[in-house]
């Protein structure tokens, strides 16, 4: 009995933390009234710390996601349509948002983004609907 548990329990915490950030991304397009998307496999990944939490930055087809480590409520994830600008700095990544709101993740690990990230990321920006403009 006691080796069905972990069984049962791991993926359940898996499942509670893609829903949480699924559900910051309906959070986000709920204040803002933009579609949100299902999360989509990671292109790239990046261990990072973000606000004291380490965890894995994913950068998709859709959105842009933090999955933290050991606090799968506090995971995140953005469609690219919230994103106003990505940008890198030798071990940082900043996203910088419609609202104004700028949210820096530390890359923990030894590979950083390339040039050839910054631009597939801009591109997806770019091709992402815009946010409607509040009077």
């Amino acid at each position: 009995m006691k080796s069905l548990i972990p069984g049962v329990l791991v993926p359940f915490f898996v499942f509670a933390g893609l829903a949480a950030a699924q559900a910051t991304s309906n959070q986000v397009g709920s204040a803002n009234p933009v579609a949100t998307t299902p999360q989509t496999p990671a292109i790239y990944e990046y261990p990072v710390r973000y606000q004291g939490r380490d965890g894995t930055l994913s950068i998709g087809e859709m959105e842009i996601s933090f999955l933290a480590t050991n606090a799968p409520k506090q995971s995140m994830a953005w469609n690219y349509n919230t994103i106003k600008k990505f940008e890198t700095n030798k071990n940082e990544i900043r996203l910088v948002m419609h609202g104004g709101d700028v949210l820096v993740f530390k890359v923990t690990g030894n590979q950083f983004p390339t040039d050839e990230v910054s631009n597939s990321v801009a591109q997806r920006i770019a091709a992402a609907p815009k946010p409607p403009t509040q009077p």
